[in-house]
């Protein structure tokens, strides 16, 4: 399987070649797989001097095709359980473990540790399943975090993502999901196996390394994650339009570049995907500075180019001005999401952690980087899971020699992969440049997930591993070719065969594709469903852990994190790595923490909003909307441990099941309600610890802070009368959609919908009044109150509201992500270039390709018309061909 060597030096990018050989021979010979032959640059070769045997291309392109086949034929097998019916889902066995599915056995227990697919990747596939059936994208999260959060730009949930629509358009959430792993684990083979050929190996080495890459532990054992599962695809992927972009300096190599980064920027989880960019754009930077190293050794060497005596300061200019470029397209073209999430993540609760809580928290251990040469112990565990660095035995081996190539593309890149990246995990002088220099590594928790990097290396230098055994072979045992590559082949099979045994081990088993394996409807859900007001506006649930009295064991869980929203509820559970500050702050309030703590703002990691019957403060549901508390079924063999704050409460059972038990808060209306007056307080934390005080009266007045009335230009309603607090309230019916009968009351709730990023609102107010919902305000929510413009106001500390004056109003609400129009114009536009450019370059080239090989036939004809008897070139002039005439008609082409 010989190969056409690129004109290009063959060489290292950091490790410039000597000598002025920069030129290469085009015409493959046998060995070219294994022993590439210089022609010295001052050896002019005419391209019509070297003729290109028929044939050859294509059957280059046909071994191309069998190894993309073998690929296919790999990730068919892996999967092959889904052609018979089944899922490669963990919502069965979370199903056999998490309430309220747990109370219908399914025949499987949890034993992986993937549940964030169940609590996280599964709900966000439903809210967006659901939302393009109206049309449109869950911009906004409403039903989790008691009050919702930006789903868009929170970093990971990839909303624009083209093969996740595609998969959703045409199937179900539970098998868009195969189909997403399905894509990425063949996606992940294909660019690793181009990758490797752009650095100019050979065929067998590049399906070495597609095969130990695709299946490697962490790309399958992490692929159940979806905010994961991009990074198998485009970490090969960026590094190869990278290495084409600089190696070839073309136009149309930068901006195709560009867009295969922007895609990679779009695709999950920002911390990951930006790691792996960073590695494509620190391997550009080293590639050109390596080129213009060896083009000015080749220029000042005797008789060398006079083309390559360039300055120094044109030649960094025009590297510069390439990875600026590239640069350029990827940051436009993903514009609509990175400018939404950057200023998103300013409000986020995830701020950076000190060098010293890195170094006591989140450095991996150096014994585990064993883990890069030896198999994961099963079955996995969660701790495991962030040490999945093997990626085959015989990988290893090759890898051992690959690490001691000399003067190859990419032999560098692999060996500061395996060696750096180590050395950044444990805890080395090079993590502290790392937590300090490098964008996103101070908020980048565990390090020990950096070891996918070190893996990633280790295949590149397999990849050299067996092309230097092929070279040696052909240049001292020719005759050992045929026997080295049935021992290559059978290294292909060993090696897929144990990655893929431990990749099924690894992950969930394939269940049945059944609506009992992916969390269904029970009596429970329907119940809470139920206790929605006339309008469809959803009721809200706390779930609540559960503590013995005898052990202080936990009970069981459940809606746990995001679950919830994955059966259409809203809950005050959420799980996400962005969400508000103030959210957080309140929800950690709710459950047990001091209001006048100033520290509860800062939080390093993801944040799980999580309630115990033994702190949560009960007192605050029905201010916050919450109108059902659901627990697990009580223990028979022991007493619960509530606290004081739920006997206050005095919550009445309304559900008693073997999925769980339903409690109703009294007092508390779903959705919307109208308040006549306010209390100004001074800042943020007045306005928390205000709104959270027991004896608030959340019924009649709201807290609002006095700069959100500077900032909205309003005027504040005033206290309530002093007769509003001697009178009782009158409860109203659970789930109501008006307000009582109170005396006080400021008026009525006609009507009330949401939609997935709307809300739609008729109100008869008696008075000026503040129309309030117990929903988290965001700089993105705008309202029209009787079709004008008004201001969105943030009051109660998280929530938001609009003031409306006496009489029906028609208030609408929308969210936009702040950045979300212009970063989509800009990335419109981007694309609209990116694509018009590459479509003329395209054209021009293919023109001068034809005006070319029309001037060389010209020449070869008047040659042959100027000596009698000469015969033509076989390739450049066929039978038939006459020269071109001033009477006769055109040559063909």
């Amino acid at each position: 399987m010989g190969q056409f060597r690129s004109p290009v030096t063959v060489s290292d990018p950091c490790l410039p070649p000597r000598g002025p050989s920069l030129s290469v021979s085009l015409s493959p010979d046998p060995a070219a797989e294994s022993t590439p032959a210089a022609v010295p640059a001052t050896t002019a070769v005419p391209a019509a001097a070297t003729p290109r045997p028929a044939g050859r291309s294509g059957r280059g392109l046909r071994y191309d095709v069998l190894v993309i086949a073998i690929l296919t034929a790999l990730t068919l097998t892996y999967f092959y359980p889904l052609f018979l019916g089944r899922t490669n889902s963990i919502l069965g066995p979370y199903g056999s473990y998490v309430y309220p599915w747990a109370s219908v056995p399914n025949g499987y227990g949890l034993t992986e540790p993937q549940t964030d697919y169940a609590e996280l990747s599964y709900p966000w596939l439903v809210a967006t399943d659901r939302a393009l059936a109206d049309n449109t994208l869950p911009l906004w999260s409403a039903d989790v975090y008691g009050g919702g959060y930006d789903l868009f730009a929170n970093g990971s949930s990839a909303l624009l993502y083209p093969p996740r629509l595609l998969a959703l358009a045409v199937t179900s959430p539970v098998r868009a999901h195969d189909l997403f792993l399905v894509f990425h684990l063949w996606g992940s083979g294909i660019a690793m196996y181009l990758l490797v050929r752009q650095l100019a190996l050979g065929r067998w080495a590049g399906a070495f390394a597609a095969v130990a890459w695709m299946f490697a532990t962490w790309n399958t054992a992490w692929m159940q994650l979806e905010v994961v599962t991009p990074m198998a695809l485009f970490l090969p992927a960026t590094v190869a339009v990278v290495h084409r972009a600089m190696t070839r300096r073309s136009l149309r190599a930068l901006i195709g570049a560009g867009l295969v980064c922007a895609l990679a920027a779009s695709s999950g989880h920002l911390l990951l995907l930006g790691t792996t960019l960073l590695v494509a754009a620190s391997y550009a930077a080293a590639l050109s500075v390596g080129q213009i190293l060896a083009e000015r050794r080749a220029g000042s060497a005797p008789g060398g180019p006079r083309h390559l005596r360039r300055s120094w300061t044109l030649e960094l200019g025009s590297a510069v001005g390439r990875l600026a470029l590239l640069g350029a397209v990827a940051a436009g073209a993903a514009a609509v999401v990175l400018l939404p999430t950057v200023l998103a993540l300013r409000a986020g609760q995830r701020v950076p952690f000190t060098y010293d809580e890195l170094r006591q928290q989140f450095l991996a251990e150096p014994f585990m980087l064993k883990r890069l040469f030896l198999p994961p112990d099963l079955p996995m565990t969660a701790d495991q899971m962030q040490y999945l660095g093997f990626v085959g035995s015989s990988t290893v081996v090759f890898a051992l020699v690959g690490l001691f190539s000399r003067r190859r593309a990419g032999a560098w890149l692999a060996r500061v992969l395996v060696v750096a990246v180590p050395l950044i995990m444990i805890g080395t002088p090079l993590t502290a440049l790392t937590w300090r220099f490098v964008p996103g590594m101070n908020v980048f928790r565990p390090y020990s997930r950096l070891i996918v990097f070190a893996a990633f290396g280790l295949v590149l230098a397999a990849a050299l591993g067996v092309q230097m055994v092929l070279d040696g072979i052909a240049r001292q045992r020719p005759t050992l070719q045929p026997a080295i590559r049935v021992g290559l082949a059978m290294a292909i099979v060993v090696t897929a065969g144990q990655l893929m045994f431990l990749g099924r081990r690894s992950n969930p088993p394939f269940v049945p594709h059944e609506a009992r394996y992916a969390l269904p409807s029970t009596p429970l859900i329907e119940e809470v469903r139920g206790n929605a007001n006339p309008n469809g506006w959803p009721a809200r649930v706390i779930p609540v852990f559960l503590r013995r009295a005898n052990d202080s064991a936990l009970s069981g869980v459940t809606l746990y994190a995001d679950t919830a929203q994955a059966v259409g509820l809203d809950t005050m559970s959420g799980y996400d790595s962005s969400v508000d500050r103030r959210t957080l702050v309140l929800l950690r309030v709710l459950n047990g923490a001091d209001p006048n703590d100033t520290t509860l703002g800062r939080y390093p990691a993801a944040f799980l909003a999580a309630y115990e019957s033994w702190s949560t403060r009960f007192t605050l549901l029905a201010r916050l909307g919450v109108t059902d508390v659901v627990t697990v079924p009580n223990p028979t063999d022991t007493e619960v441990v509530w606290n004081g704050a739920w006997t206050m409460l005095e919550a009445e059972r309304v559900y008693t099941g073997a999925d769980g038990i339903i409690y109703r808060v009294p007092d508390a209306v779903a959705g919307p309600r109208l308040v006549g007056a306010d209390d100004v307080v001074a800042s943020e934390q007045a306005a928390l610890v205000r709104f959270t005080e027991d004896d608030f009266p959340a019924q009649d007045m709201v807290v609002v802070e006095r700069g959100e009335l500077a900032r909205t230009d309003l005027q504040a309603l005033g206290p309530p009368p002093a007769a509003t607090f001697s009178q009782p309230p009158v409860r109203p019916p659970a789930g109501a959609g008006t307000q009582s009968e109170d005396p006080a009351a400021a008026g009525t709730v006609v009507r009330a919908q949401r939609g997935v990023n709307t809300v739609a609102l008729e109100v008869n107010a008696e008075k000026a009044a503040w129309v309030v919902l117990p929903d988290a305000w965001a700089e993105g929510w705008s309202a029209t109150v009787n079709g004008a413009d008004t201001p969105v106001v943030r009051v109660n500390y998280y929530q938001r509201a609009v003031q409306v004056q006496p009489g029906i109003s028609t208030i609408a609400m929308r969210y936009r992500p702040p950045g979300f129009v212009a970063g989509a114009a800009l990335s419109t536009l981007s694309w609209a270039l990116a694509l018009g450019s590459l479509a003329a370059l395209s054209l021009r080239a293919a023109w001068r390709r034809r005006r070319s090989a029309r001037r060389r036939l010209q020449f070869e004809d008047q040659l042959v018309a100027k000596q009698a008897g000469a015969q033509r070139h076989p390739d450049l002039v066929g039978t038939g061909d006459h020269p071109p005439t001033e009477t006769g008609p055109s040559r063909p082409l």
